[in-house]
C-alpha cells in the first residue's frame, strides 16, 4: 500500500504545479504583449516542457486518490461508516481541487498551442469530433509520451507541439508545424514499450499533410538502434490511430479545397472593457455585477483566500447559484420585453468548463482582456459568472422573417423561413448562443455574423445546399474592440 492521501502532500503538488504555471503565464504575457526579452525563444520552447512537469505532478496525485478510494471501497465492510463517508468526501474535495489544476495547465497548453493552429480551423474541427482526454496519460506509455514530448521540439526541421497539454487536440500525440508558414503539416503519435528495468524505447509516427505530398515515417527513440515491433495489440490500435490521423489531415485538406467554402471577414466587439472593470473593482463579501448589453448580466467574485493556489482550490466551495440569488433587479431587466423564449443561462467565465475549447472562440488565455483580468481569473482570485438570455437573439431572428420552432419539447430551437419559394433552416444555434455567454462577444456582432451568413447563402452557387457556419476567431485577440459596458 502507497502512502497515505494527505491534505499537505495535495497542497504541495499543486503549489508546486503553480509555480510552473505563473512561470508558463509570464511567456504568454510576453506573447499577447508583443512584448518580446532576451530569453524569449528559449522560454517558448521550454513552455510545454515545464507544462508536462506539472500536469504529471498533478496527476500523480489523481491516480493516488484513485488507488485509495478503490481500497477503501474494498475494505468497507470493515471501516466505520461516518468515518468511511467522511474520509470519501475528503479525497473527493481533493480529486476536484486537483481536477481544477489540471484545467488551468491546459488553458495554458491551449494558449501556446493556438498561435499554431489557428490558420487549420478545418483541421480543428477535426479534432473536436473526437473525445477529450481529461487525465494526462500514465502507466510506460505516459512516462514515454511526455520523456519524449519534453525532449522532442521538433521532428524533421518542424516545431511539435504536444496534445496533452490541450483541451483540442486530440488526435494523436503531437502536431508537427512550419514555422517559415505557421501551418500545421503532420501529426504524429506514440507508442512506448519497456526494453528492460532501465530503458524504454519510444516509436513515433509521423503522418504528413497531403499538400506536402511527404511520405509517411517512423523513427525510433533513440535513434541509435531499430525501432522493435510492437506487440500485436499495441500494432493493432496502432494502425486504427494511423488511419483517424490520415482521415483527419485528408478531410481537412478537402474541406479547404470546396469551391463553395466562403470567407466572411469583420471586426468583432466582445464586452473585455466591462470585464476588466468588474474584476478590478469587485469584492469578497458580495457578488458584483454590470449589465454590457440587455441580454448579459457578468459577475464577479473575489475569493477571501490568500495566498497559493492550493488555498483557493481547496477552500469551502461556493454556492454560485445561492451567491446570484441577489441578482434578481438585473434579471428582470434582461427578461424584458416578454418574449416566449426569454429564460436564463448562467455560466462561469474562466471556469474549468468554460476553458474546454468547443471551436467558436480563442481560447480564454489568449482573450483581449487585461492581464491582470486573465490572471485573477485563471489562479482562482475571482470568480466570475454569465447569466445569459435567448431571448433577445431569437427576437431579433424573428425580425429577420423567421420562425421558431422545437421538433421536440425540449429539444433545440430551430428558425425556418422562405426567400424565393426556397426554404432557409436553421437547424442548431447553440454555437452563437455561445459566443455571447461563454466568449462575451456583444450580440450586434453575433447578428452581423448571422446577417453576413444570410447573404452568403444568396449566392447563387450554393442556394439549396446545407451550408456550416464556423466562426474563425483571428488572433492576436488585442485587435479586437473592447465594447464598453
Amino acid at each position: 500500500m502507497g502512502p497515505s492521501i494527505s491534505r499537505k502532500g495535495v497542497c504541495a503538488a499543486i503549489d508546486a504545479a503553480e509555480t510552473s504555471f505563473r512561470v508558463c503565464w509570464a511567456t504568454l504575457v510576453q506573447i499577447r504583449g508583443f512584448t518580446v526579452s532576451e530569453e524569449f525563444g528559449e522560454d517558448v520552447l521550454s513552455l510545454q516542457s515545464t507544462l508536462i512537469d506539472a500536469l504529471s505532478r498533478i496527476e500523480d496525485q489523481r491516480v493516488a486518490i484513485k488507488h485509495e478510494e478503490r481500497r477503501l471501497i474494498k475494505e468497507k465492510g470493515r471501516l466505520h461508516p461516518t468515518w468511511f463517508a467522511k474520509r470519501m468526501a475528503t479525497l473527493k474535495r481533493y480529486g476536484e481541487a486537483l481536477f481544477e489544476a489540471l484545467a488551468i495547465g491546459r488553458a495554458l497548453g491551449d494558449g501556446f498551442a493556438w498561435m499554431f493552429y489557428e490558420r487549420d480551423g478545418a483541421l480543428i474541427d477535426e479534432h473536436l469530433k473526437h473525445e477529450r482526454q481529461v487525465s494526462v496519460p500514465t502507466g510506460v506509455g505516459g512516462l514515454g509520451e511526455r520523456t519524449s514530448a519534453k525532449k522532442l521540439r521538433g521532428l524533421g526541421g518542424q516545431l511539435a507541439v504536444y496534445h496533452g497539454t490541450t483541451t483540442f487536440l486530440r488526435i494523436g500525440d503531437v502536431s508537427l508545424v512550419d514555422l517559415s508558414t505557421l501551418r500545421v503539416c503532420g501529426i504524429g503519435e506514440m507508442k512506448s514499450q519497456r526494453v528492460d528495468a532501465e530503458q524504454i524505447e519510444v516509436r513515433i509516427e509521423r503522418i504528413a499533410d497531403v499538400k506536402t505530398a511527404r511520405a509517411m515515417y517512423a523513427e525510433a527513440m533513440p535513434d541509435r538502434a531499430p525501432a522493435r515491433q510492437l506487440p500485436p495489440k499495441m500494432q493493432d490500435r496502432f494502425e486504427r490511430q494511423r488511419k483517424t490521423m490520415r482521415t483527419a489531415l485528408s478531410a481537412a485538406d478537402e474541406f479547404s479545397k470546396r469551391v463553395v467554402d466562403r470567407r466572411i471577414e469583420q471586426q468583432s466587439e466582445f464586452h473585455y472593457t466591462a470585464l476588466d472593470r468588474l474584476v478590478r473593482d469587485c469584492g469578497c463579501r458580495r457578488m458584483s455585477y454590470a449589465a454590457p448589453e440587455p441580454s448579459l448580466v457578468m459577475g464577479a467574485l473575489r475569493s477571501r483566500q490568500r495566498g497559493p493556489l492550493s488555498r483557493h482550490l481547496l477552500g469551502k466551495a461556493s454556492d454560485m447559484t445561492a451567491k446570484v440569488a441577489d441578482a434578481t433587479p438585473w434579471l428582470i431587466n434582461a427578461m424584458t420585453p416578454p418574449h416566449p423564449h426569454n429564460g436564463m443561462m448562467m455560466g462561469n467565465v474562466g471556469a474549468s468548463n468554460t476553458r474546454v475549447l468547443t471551436g467558436e472562440g480563442l481560447p480564454f488565455t489568449l482573450w483581449s482582456a487585461a492581464d491582470e483580468t486573465i490572471e485573477a481569473l485563471l489562479f482562482g482570485e475571482v470568480i466570475a459568472v454569465t447569466l445569459y438570455n435567448p431571448g433577445h437573439f431569437w427576437r431579433a431572428i424573428e425580425t429577420r422573417g423567421f420562425k421558431l420552432s422545437r421538433e421536440q419539447p425540449q429539444g433545440e430551437v430551430r428558425a425556418s423561413r422562405e426567400v424565393d419559394g426556397r426554404p432557409q433552416i436553421f437547424r442548431s444555434l447553440a454555437g452563437f448562443h455561445r459566443l455571447t455567454r461563454t466568449q462575451l462577444m456583444s450580440l450586434p456582432t453575433v447578428l452581423n455574423m448571422v446577417d453576413d451568413m444570410l447573404r452568403v447563402m444568396q449566392n447563387p452557387e450554393i442556394r439549396g445546399l446545407r451550408v456550416r457556419v464556423r466562426p474563425q476567431p483571428i488572433w492576436p485577440a488585442r485587435k479586437s474592440t473592447g465594447v464598453e459596458g
